[in-house]
C-alpha cells in the first residue's frame, strides 16, 4: 500500500512539473499558423500532409508540422516575419505560397493536385510513411504502388513496424497487438477480407493509451477506410488447397454507405467450407518404458459472421453509433490414435453462436473538437453445445457439454487539451462476465466426469494519461489502477470453489524524440508496468481429450500475470531501425504437461502460474529497394530468455531471420518470395527444434485496379516440427507428419458508386473466443 502511495505522489509531481514547463514554454511562444490541406474539391481532407515553413533567406525549414487525419494543421510559436510555406504529401503535387505572419494566421483551404507520375511510378515505400510527434506511424495505402494486387495482410508484411505471421500480426514483434478497422475491433481473420483498395491509410500505434483497454500493450494496428464514394465496397473470394484436397473456401463482403447525417456499414465474413488434415507421431518414455502412438484426424468447419453498424451525426463532432453482430459456427472432427496395445477413435460435433451489440456516444466539448467525451458500452452473448464420442477398441461412450456466457462492458473517458501542446485524458473501464457450464460425462469409459459450475468475474480500471509536446520531444505519463475479482463456483463439489481478488497500480512512461523528421530519424523509449489475464477459458476445469494418450484440463485458480517492460526503438532513417526490449514477468501462465498418475502412459496439460521470466530481445530491420524492381523487408532478431519455477530453471538463446521480397514485373503485376527461420527454442513448457520455411507468390491488379488476384504457394520448402516435453523420469516427443504446403488464391472485386461522402468510422463489437490450454 505504501509503495502505491509513493508511486501516485511521484506521478503527480511529474504531472505538475510537465505542466509548469509547458506553461512557461507557452508564454514565450509566437503566433499560430494554421490551415487545411484538401483535395481539388476543397472538401475531402488530405490526412497527415507535411507542412514546412522556410525563411526567405535560406532553404532550411524553421518550423514544421503534420496535418491531422482531416487535413488540418496548426503550428504554434511562429515569430513575426515573411515565410515560404510548403505543403507536401505522397501522391500529390507540392504546394508552395508566401505568407506574412504578424498575428495568428489562417491559410484557409489549401488544394493539392494528384501527382499522376508519383502514383504510376516505382516509388520507395518509405515515402508513403509518416511518423507523428507521438511516435505513431501512418502509412498511406491509397495510391501506394506496393498495395496493388496484394491482399491487405500481404501488403502489411512490407511495413517496417509490423510483423505478420500466418495467423497473427504484431507491432515490432510484441504480443497482445489489437487490430481495428476505423473504430471497430476485428480479428485477424476479419482483416483478411478487406482489400487495400478500400483503405486510405494504416495507423500503427506502438504505445496505446489505457482507453484501448488492458489487452493493448502490444500496440494497435488501425486501418482507416477510404472516404470517397456514396457507396464503397468489395467482394472477395478466398480459396485454399493442400496436396490432397481443397482446404478452405471463404467469401467476404464489405459495404460502406453514407448520406447526410446517416452512415451505414455492413461487414460480412464466411467460411462455408473448411477441412484440415492432421497427422502426428508421439513417443513417450516413462520410467524406462517406451510407448509409440500414431495420430491421424480430420476437422471440418463452417461459419459466418455478420456485423451491421449505424451512425447518426448530430454535427461535426457529436455522434452516436449503434452496432451489433451475429456469429454462427459448426465444427466436426474425427481422430484415430493407434498405440502398441489399443486403438482409440474420437469424434466431436460442436455448434456455437454468439451475439453482440454496442453503443458509442461521442460529444465534442470545444469548437475545434479536440476536447471530447466518449461513452462506449457493449454486450456479448455466447452459446456452445458439444457432443463427444469415444471408442476404445470395441467399447464406446458419449459425453456432452454446453456453456452459456454473458459479458457486459462500460467505458467512459474524456480528453482535454490543457494548452496547445499538452493533453490530459482520463477514464474508467468496467467489465463483467458470467460463464455457465454443464457437462454430462461418459458412463462406461473413465474419460469425462459430470460437471456443473460457473466462472464469473468483474474488474474495474481507472486511468489518467498526460501528454506534452515540447519542440522535438513528446512525453506521456499514465497511471492505471485496477481492481478485479474472479469466482469459480462448483455446484457438484463445493470444496473446489475458488475466489481470486486482484488489484494493482500500473504506471506508463513514453518518450519520443523526433531527431530529424525529413530523414526519418527518431528515438522512442517506453516503460510499462502492466497486467494480463489468462485466456478466460483456461480457468474452465473441463477435460478435453486430444488423443488416447493426452488430454487437457483448465485451472480455476489461475491469477493474473504482471510484467515490467522497457522498450527502446531507434530509427536511423526510413530504411534502417533497431529495437531492444526487456521483459520481466511474474506469475506467468504456462501450459505444462505431466503424467496422469491413475492412467499409465497417459499425460495431461494444465495451465499454471509457473513462475518468473526475463526476456531480452534485440532486432535489426531493413526495408527498402535493393533495385528499382526489388523491394525487400528483412528482420534479424536475437532473444535471450530465462524462466524459473520452484525446482526448475530454463535458459535459452535463439536467433531468427525473416525476409519478404516483392519483384515488380509491370505496373500492378509482380512476384513475391518470403523466407523465415528460427533456431532451437526452449521454455518451461516445451522445447522446439530449429525451423524454416519458404513461400512463393504472384499478384496482379487488373481492370483499372477493380480486380485483384493474389496467389501464394506457402511452405514450398520447410522442415518438420518436433516438440519435446519432459519432466521427472518421463519424456514425450511429438513429430508433425502432415503436409503444411498450401496453395492459396484470393480474388477481390472493388466498387464505388455515387458522389463523395464524408469520412465515417463505424465500429462493431467482438465476441469471446474459446481456447483450449494445449501445447
Amino acid at each position: 500500500m505504501n509503495g502505491n502511495i509513493i508511486k501516485s505522489k511521484l506521478l503527480f509531481a511529474l504531472f505538475v512539473f510537465m505542466q509548469t514547463f509547458c506553461s512557461v514554454y507557452a508564454q514565450n511562444s509566437g503566433f499560430n499558423l494554421k490551415g487545411r490541406a484538401c483535395e481539388r474539391d476543397g472538401k475531402s481532407g488530405i490526412g497527415y500532409a507535411t507542412v514546412k515553413v522556410y525563411n526567405n533567406t535560406d532553404s532550411v525549414s524553421v518550423y514544421r508540422g503534420v496535418a491531422d487525419e482531416a487535413g488540418a494543421f496548426s503550428i504554434g510559436g511562429v515569430a513575426a516575419g515573411n515565410y515560404r510555406v510548403e505543403v507536401t504529401c505522397v501522391g500529390y503535387e507540392d504546394y508552395a505560397a508566401r505568407v506574412d505572419v504578424g498575428a495568428d494566421t489562417d491559410m484557409g483551404i489549401i488544394k493539392l493536385n494528384e501527382d499522376k507520375n508519383m502514383l504510376d511510378g516505382v516509388t520507395v515505400m518509405a515515402e508513403y510513411s509518416k511518423v507523428k510527434p507521438t511516435g505513431d506511424v501512418v502509412v498511406q495505402v491509397k495510391g501506394n504502388p506496393m498495395a496493388k494486387g496484394k491482399t491487405l495482410v500481404d501488403f502489411m508484411r512490407y511495413l517496417r513496424d509490423l510483423d505478420v505471421a500466418d495467423n497473427s500480426i504484431s507491432v515490432r514483434g510484441r504480443e497482445n497487438t489489437l487490430i481495428y478497422v476505423d473504430d471497430r475491433k476485428v480479428s485477424f481473420e476479419q482483416l483478411k477480407s478487406i482489400d487495400p483498395s478500400m483503405i486510405d491509410r494504416i495507423e500503427i500505434i506502438p504505445h496505446a493509451d489505457a482507453s484501448y483497454g488492458i489487452n493493448a500493450r502490444g500496440g494497435i494496428v488501425k486501418v482507416h477506410l477510404r472516404s470517397e464514394g456514396g457507396l464503397l465496397g468489395s467482394v472477395s473470394m478466398y480459396g485454399e488447397a493442400d496436396y490432397y484436397s481443397p482446404v478452405r473456401f471463404s467469401p467476404g463482403f464489405n459495404l460502406l454507405y453514407s448520406k447526410g447525417k446517416i452512415s451505414i456499414g455492413n461487414f460480412f465474413d464466411s467460411r462455408p467450407y473448411e477441412r484440415y488434415r492432421q497427422e502426428y507421431s508421439e513417443t513417450s518414455v516413462d520410467e524406462g518404458v517406451k510407448n509409440e502412438t500414431h495420430i491421424k484426424g480430420f476437422s471440418y468447419g463452417r461459419s459466418l459472421d455478420e456485423n451491421l453498424s449505424f451512425r447518426y451525426s448530430f454535427n461535426k463532432f457529436d455522434r452516436i453509433d449503434v452496432y451489433g453482430g451475429v456469429g454462427i459456427g459448426r465444427g466436426d472432427s474425427r481422430q484415430t490414435s493407434v498405440s502398441s496395445d489399443s486403438e482409440t477413435k474420437m469424434s466431436t460435433n460442436d455448434n456455437n453462436r454468439n451475439y453482440n451489440a454496442g453503443l458509442k456516444f461521442v460529444k465534442g466539448l470545444s469548437a475545434d473538437g479536440k476536447n471530447y467525451f466518449v461513452l462506449k458500452t457493449e454486450y456479448n452473448k455466447s452459446f456452445e453445445n458439444t457432443d463427444n464420442r469415444y471408442a476404445v477398441d470395441i467399447t464406446s461412450d458419449m459425453a456432452h457439454r454446453k456453456y452459456n456466457l454473458d459479458g457486459v462492458s462500460v467505458e467512459p473517458y474524456v480528453s482535454v487539451d490543457l494548452t496547445k501542446m499538452s493533453t490530459l485524458s482520463a477514464g474508467l473501464n468496467y467489465y463483467y462476465l458470467i460463464d455457465r457450464h454443464q457437462s454430462q460425462g461418459t458412463e462406461t469409459l473413465d474419460y469425462v466426469s459430470d460437471m456443473r459450475f460457473v466462472n464469473k468475474g468483474h474488474d474495474c480500471a481507472a486511468w489518467a494519461s498526460y501528454g506534452i509536446t515540447i519542440g522535438k520531444l513528446y512525453m506521456r505519463a499514465e497511471l492505471n489502477y485496477m481492481w478485479g475479482e474472479q469466482i469459480y463456483k462448483d455446484y457438484l463439489s463445493p470444496e473446489n470453489n475458488v475466489t481470486n481478488i486482484e488489484r494493482g497500480l500500473f504506471p506508463t512512461f513514453v518518450f519520443q524524440w523526433n531527431i530529424n523528421q525529413d530523414k526519418g530519424r527518431f528515438l522512442n523509449i517506453g516503460y510499462f508496468r502492466y497486467y494480463s489475464y489468462p485466456n478466460y477459458y483456461y480457468r474452465s476445469p473441463e477435460v478435453v481429450w486430444q488423443n488416447s494418450q493426452l488430454y487437457s484440463v483448465g485451472n480455476p485458480s489461475l491469477k493474473m500475470q504482471t510484467y515490467n517492460q522497457m522498450q527502446v526503438y531507434f530509427s536511423l532513417n526510413k530504411s534502417w531501425s533497431a529495437d531492444y526490449s526487456m521483459d520481466f514477468g511474474n506469475d506467468l501462465v504456462k501450459v505444462l504437461m505431466q503424467p496422469d498418475g491413475s492412467r499409465p502412459g497417459v499425460y495431461f496439460t494444465r495451465p499454471e502460474n509457473a513462475g518468473t521470466s526475463m526476456n531480452h530481445t534485440l532486432r535489426l530491420t531493413y526495408s527498402g529497394r535493393l533495385f528499382s524492381f526489388w523491394y525487400s523487408r528483412n528482420t534479424l532478431g536475437a532473444v535471450y530468455m530465462e524462466e524459473k519455477m520452484p525446482g526448475r530453471k530454463v535458459s535459452n538463446a535463439n536467433i531468427s531471420f525473416r525476409t519478404d521480397n516483392d519483384f515488380t514485373i509491370y505496373k500492378g503485376i509482380g512476384l513475391t518470395m518470403a523466407m523465415s527461420a528460427t533456431s532451437k527454442t526452449e521454455t518451461l513448457s516445451y522445447e522446439n527444434n530449429a525451423t524454416y520455411k519458404i513461400n512463393f507468390g504472384a499478384y496482379a491488379s487488373l481492370l483499372k485496379d477493380k480486380l485483384s488476384l493474389n496467389f501464394v504457394w506457402s511452405n514450398v520448402f520447410y522442415n518438420k516440427n518436433k516438440m519435446k516435453m519432459y519432466g521427472d523420469g518421463w519424456e514425450v516427443t511429438r513429430l508433425t507428419l502432415h503436409s503444411r504446403t498450401r496453395l492459396m488464391l484470393t480474388a477481390t472485386w472493388n466498387f464505388s458508386l455515387g458522389a463523395k461522402i464524408k469520412k465515417v468510422n463505424l465500429p462493431t463489437s467482438s465476441g469471446m473466443y474459446r481456447e483450449t490450454p494445449t501445447l
